[in-house]
């Protein structure tokens, strides 16, 4: 997954998931994010205990939304489009499963 195709929001969710809880700037958070990875910070669906099961639902259907806009659009490059797709589909399938 790479991190420089997520969104701030989608950022927090995923060091949320790894037990880093945090609303820095998007930059900081990526390289927080690569770092985790980097050490192997298994993400735990444990973490999120406390979430509204609501929005997190609401979220999955908004980041569905948000995929099938940027499938829609043909003016982004296509290498950088299939990647950032890719990314944010790996991201979104991980918060459906945990759902």
């Amino acid at each position: 997954m790479n991190p420089n195709y997520l969104s701030k929001e989608e950022l927090i969710y995923e060091l949320s998931l790894r037990g880093i809880n945090t609303d820095e700037e998007v930059q900081w958070l990526r390289k927080l994010f690569r770092t985790v990875v980097d050490r192997d910070v298994v993400p735990e669906a444990r973490r999120l205990r406390g979430w509204d099961v609501n929005e997190l639902y609401s979220y999955a259907e908004r980041k569905i939304h948000e995929l099938q806009e940027a499938v829609s659009k043909p003016e982004a490059p296509r290498s950088v489009s299939l990647s950032r797709v890719r990314t944010r589909l790996l991201h979104l399938r991980g918060h459906v499963r945990l759902l």
